[in-house]
């Protein structure tokens, strides 16, 4: 989009080139923009023949880059979801399933008391359930940690009831698949694969959760 918007602006062009460069540029939004609404349209339409179940969902995207897993960070990471959370709930659908990204609580969070009863006392505020991915891990007596790329779903007044654990992870990026190379830092995750595939179903319609590009 830069590069054609700058090809529509920037001196020496005939009048032309600017013309073909500011339609490209339409063309950049205006065909995902149709596609997308198409593709809606039809999933519409078969959930309405099909008659399934639907409800409205509340997505929060966060703008934070990987200084987030900076333990000085943490809480303005959290604390800006929760802000924008409480914002967007006031307009959002009294029904709607609140959804935040991979990894949006950078903590072990089921060992974080201070961060989980942070996000228990705002699931109970908004009073709306809340699926957000966190990395978790299991601690094995005399064995080593092993920790996954998870997902958890809040309900007010219960805190996580249903998690999932991804189990197909992204090479170099998850774990490393050379052997000996995962004791290096490249900046990769050093992630377990989960063994089970889970809908949740506390939280209305059943649903399964993607988690970055693999299941």
């Amino acid at each position: 989009v830069n590069a054609v918007g700058f090809e529509a602006i920037r001196s020496g062009r005939t009048a032309r080139q600017r013309v073909l460069a500011g339609a490209g540029l339409l063309l950049l939004f205006v065909v995902p923009l149709a596609w997308g609404q198409g593709e809606l349209n039809r999933l519409t339409a078969a959930e309405g023949a099909a008659g399934a179940p639907t409800r409205p969902v509340l997505m929060i995207q966060p703008n934070t880059g990987n200084d987030k897993w900076d333990a000085s960070e943490r809480g303005s990471v959290i604390g800006g979801l929760q802000v924008a959370t409480l914002r967007a709930s006031r307009v959002a659908p009294p029904d709607a399933l609140v959804i935040w990204p991979e990894t949006a609580t950078p903590t072990l969070l089921m060992y974080d008391r201070q961060y989980y009863e942070q996000i228990m006392s705002l699931v109970s505020n908004i009073d709306r359930p809340l699926l957000t991915g966190f990395p978790d891990r299991n601690v094995y007596k005399g064995g080593p940690l092993e920790y996954y790329n998870a997902a958890g779903l809040f309900t007010p007044g219960q805190g996580v009831v249903e998690e999932y654990r991804k189990v197909r992870l992204v090479p170099f990026a998850e774990y490393m698949p050379v052997p000996g190379l995962n004791k290096v830092n490249f900046g990769q995750g050093n992630f377990t694969p989960g063994d089970t595939l889970r809908v949740f179903e506390r939280a209305g319609p059943p649903f399964g959760v993607l988690i970055c590009i693999a299941a």
